[in-house]
């Protein structure tokens, strides 16, 4: 298949799994009837590789990665050249603690799409936390080539080079990096001056966005005292400081606050950290980011559907049924009559509108309490 059509075949599914993430919060009932529906879907059409994709990356929203193994699993054997079915089913084995099959996982979806330095930064990822250092120095190298202005792959690379004791390329390497991004190769510099000597040396910057994601308050720790960049992000354009969150990990998230983390930072649906709070429910989260001086009513998120809304985090909590949350955003004195601003304005909603909308009867009533409308002046009246 031509490289451009495999491109195209990777970004409409990768778009498809993107559209999940509007779905329903993992667990509620709405979220486990369409689990089910699509289970019905699969079993019905036993050569349908698409609704085995589809399935398994809801399994994934869901946290149920065993399952979403299984149907990623099925998608890949029922289309070999799904690569986006091969690259999530690669960073569910590795969350799953099967670094073989997650790096066979993940090989294979660079070999489908070569340009997608995601799955070569993933795969540099997988072969590093085994100890396997000229494999991943390969695979950051392949993700620096398929794009030659990601940091990530570039810091990588001269940080693997200089694990497997090629210090003259890894210097030719931190030039390369120094052009891109001055602060980041200061970090490797100062990183590897700290490791002189020690063993085992000083754990690469990417370790820290696994200890994040692990909950590992004592790994954060250590590797930000080594001077790793709290405001790194992973393949996917995802801060740390998000990923703290969604792991539910306050510890790790006031650690990453401490180190100077920023509150404003984005992910790659246009979220700060504390729409991720708000969506994820996790009130002791964004306490800490108020009391850092996050801004309250921070407009954001990108809908893979429509586009720009300008949603505040109170209007996201209303969303995903998150009370507590929502609770500590009314505290903090946020607009509990803001509005989406969607299209330019064709959709202009309220958090109380989407409370209602969303069935979340707590929040809605939350809302009224604290003065909210259904349509406040300026609202969309449908």
């Amino acid at each position: 298949m031509p490289t451009s059509a495999r491109l195209t075949r990777f970004l409409s599914a990768l778009l498809l799994g993107c559209l999940l993430l509007v779905c329903p919060r993992p667990g509620s009932a709405q979220n486990s009837a369409q689990i089910e529906r699509l289970k019905e879907q699969v079993e019905a059409n036993p050569d349908d590789a698409r609704s085995a994709y589809n399935l398994g990356t809801m399994l994934i929203q869901a946290r149920r990665l065993e399952e979403a193994a299984e149907f990623l699993t099925m998608a890949t054997e029922r289309d070999p050249e799904m690569g986006p079915a091969h690259y999530n089913l690669g960073l569910v084995l590795r969350d799953l603690k099967r670094p073989d099959e997650a790096a066979a996982a993940l090989q294979r979806a660079t070999e489908i799409a070569p340009e997608n330095d995601a799955a070569w930064i993933n795969l540099a990822g997988v072969h590093q936390s085994q100890g396997k250092f000229e494999a991943a120095a390969d695979a950051y190298r392949q993700a620096a080539q398929a794009k030659p202005g990601n940091v990530e792959a570039q810091f990588g690379l001269a940080w693997m080079l200089l694990q497997c004791g090629r210090k003259d390329e890894a210097e030719d390497q931190y030039h390369v990096l120094a052009a891109l991004d001055q602060g980041r190769a200061d970090n490797l510099y100062d990183q590897y001056r700290n490791a002189e000597g020690a063993a085992p040396p000083a754990a690469p910057a990417n370790d820290l966005l696994g200890a994040v994601q692990a909950g590992d308050q004592e790994a954060v720790s250590r590797l930000l005292q080594e001077g790793a960049d709290p405001n790194q992000k992973d393949g996917k354009g995802t801060p740390a400081l998000h990923l703290a969150i969604k792991a539910k990990a306050a510890p790790v998230v006031s650690l990453l606050i401490q180190a100077r983390a920023a509150l404003d930072s984005r992910d790659a649906l246009n979220r700060a950290p504390l729409h991720v709070a708000a969506w994820e429910n996790d009130p002791e989260s964004a306490r800490l980011l108020l009391e850092a001086g996050a801004a309250v009513d921070v407009p954001g998120f990108d809908s893979p559907a429509d586009g720009p809304s300008e949603s505040t985090p109170l209007i996201i909590a209303a969303q995903s049924g998150a009370l507590e949350t929502a609770e500590i955003l009314i505290k903090a004195g946020a607009q509990v009559n803001a509005l989406t601003n969607v299209r330019d304005g064709l959709f202009r909603r309220s958090a109380l509108f989407w409370a209602l909308k969303e069935n979340h009867p707590e929040v809605a009533a939350l809302l009224e309490k604290h003065g909210a409308e259904k349509f406040p002046p300026g609202a969309t009246q449908n």
